[in-house]
């Protein structure tokens, strides 16, 4: 289920990079479908109901949107509380150096893989909320920025990386862009992280861990200026 679904969203990010928009809706429908089975992880679901709230924005569907993120943000805050709860394996090689650290600082060891993956939840749900912030502006609706938004990219960059491109298509929009070719660039970026080592699922990471990872960096950020009649700007942004 969760290549079929990775599958479905990368050819989405693949549409939106080739300016195809309408294409890329088709199949972030189509992924939502993928998780709609019995027993589809929460961190897949969540990341499909975003990416299908994305779709329907792209598309002027606007009641429709807002209801998919409200159910990303649901999901993703029931996956925060199952991160809390599980006791997650450490991902990445062994060695005797690891293992002796580990049996001496064992409390300490058990939070870390915890931690990584409530960052990437973390950052997973601050990119739907933004998302819900543009439904709400397309709606004719008006709202200030939270401090939780203000620290969207710092939760972007503990996740991500500091060149990640949901960062990227944060600043050209700030920088009062119309979702041209660096926009582009961060969508084909996108696509791309399903073809780095280990990305679909990364070396000892297993279950919730997996489906953490994949949902969390195919967790689309829709850029202000690909929405329909859109006029993006940087006051756009700060009227959210």
């Amino acid at each position: 289920m969760r290549e079929d679904w990775i599958g479905r969203t990368v050819l989405g990010f693949a549409a939106l990079a080739a300016g195809r928009p309408a294409l890329a809706s088709r199949h972030w429908l189509r992924a939502l479908s993928e998780t709609e089975r019995d027993g589809a992880p929460d961190p897949l679901r969540a990341a499909a109901q975003n990416n299908a709230g994305v779709a329907y924005l792209l598309t002027s569907r606007i009641g429709q949107a807002r209801e998919k993120f409200t159910a990303a943000e649901r999901l993703w805050a029931k996956t925060a509380a199952h991160i809390e709860a599980a006791d997650l394996p450490l991902a990445g090689r062994s060695s005797a150096f690891h293992l002796h650290l580990a049996m001496h600082h064992q409390e300490a060891f058990a939070a870390l893989p915890r931690q990584r993956y409530a960052r990437m939840c973390a950052a997973a749900l601050t990119i739907t909320k933004l998302n819900a912030h543009l439904a709400l502006r397309a709606s004719g609706g008006r709202r200030k920025l939270d401090a939780a938004d203000h620290g969207a990219i710092a939760a972007l960059s503990e996740a991500f990386g500091e060149r990640c491109a949901e960062i990227a298509i944060l600043q050209d929009a700030f920088d009062d862009a119309t979702g041209g070719t660096a926009a582009s660039r961060a969508y084909a970026a996108y696509q791309a992280k399903s073809a780095y080592p280990n990305a679909r699922q990364p070396r000892n990471e297993r279950g919730l861990g997996a489906d953490v990872h994949a949902a969390a960096h195919l967790t689309a950020l829709v850029h202000p200026g690909l929405l329909p009649n859109a006029r993006m700007s940087a006051q756009t942004l700060r009227e959210l």
